[in-house]
């Protein structure tokens, strides 16, 4: 069962890649000038900002150069109350305090979590962001900081 469910996170993760769905067919939007993007579930990604009533991401990357603003906005495939989820961000031996989401689309039943990487002050390497909702993994993705 584990190897199967590994599998399909890492389909989701490459078909995320390569330029699958840009998210923009989930939620309905919702008023408001939206420009942006939304991850796919069970996809973390990454920009220089989001909009703090469609949890949008504007200026999506993959690699950022250390310094830059940075922000995470994260899909999971089922909604979880806020409160019962964990975003963890590591490389390597460095992992940071586990926080709570900065923003969510639903306090009580989410799918849609943000937090603002900038104040971590992330240096050069390859960075995991990850959700955990009841000792599972929800929803990741991996984030190049250059020099």
């Amino acid at each position: 069962m584990r190897r199967y469910l590994g599998a399909i996170l890492v389909l989701s993760w490459l078909v995320a890649a390569c330029g699958g769905s840009n998210g923009g067919g989930g939620g309905g939007g919702g008023g408001g000038g939206g420009a942006g993007d939304l991850p796919t579930a069970p996809t973390v990604l990454f920009g220089a900002s989001y909009d703090p009533t469609t949890l949008a991401v504007t200026g999506k990357a993959t690699s950022i150069k250390q310094g830059s603003p940075i922000v995470a906005v994260a899909r999971t495939f089922s909604p979880h109350p806020a409160s019962d989820v964990t975003i963890e961000v590591g490389s390597g031996a460095t992992n940071f305090p586990d926080r709570a989401a900065s923003a969510t689309d639903n306090p009580a039943g989410a799918t849609l979590f943000a937090v603002d990487l900038s104040g971590d002050h992330l240096t050069p390497g390859t960075w995991v962001v990850q959700l955990t909702a009841g000792g599972r993994i929800v929803a990741s993705g991996f984030l190049t900081v250059t020099p």
